[in-house]
């Protein structure tokens, strides 16, 4: 996570480069700084200039998606319904 930051800070003045980052900022923000999540919290916050919060994924419209989906061929879906034990617990 460190040299992420490090390479997106690096390069921030590149005329017309820009980053899009995914991330969860709790788990981001413990990572960085382990014994002051708040710090890690700031940190993040000097970096990235227009956050944007999606919402949570709830585990009935995972299910839904890997029950339902026309794009994913069905070994695929069977392969993945194997290995997802919830959005918090994922294998």
């Amino acid at each position: 996570i460190w040299a992420v930051f490090k390479i997106i800070r690096v390069n921030a003045n590149v005329p017309n480069c820009r980053f899009l980052l995914a991330f969860d900022d709790e788990v981001v923000a413990k990572t960085l700084y382990e014994t002051d999540p708040a710090r890690g919290r700031d940190y993040i916050s000097k970096i990235v200039q227009k956050p944007v919060r999606l919402p949570t994924i709830e585990d009935m419209d995972i299910r839904g998606f890997l029950g339902a989906s026309p794009i994913l061929p069905t070994y695929l879906i069977e392969e993945l319904r194997q290995h997802y034990r919830g959005v918090r617990n994922p294998r």
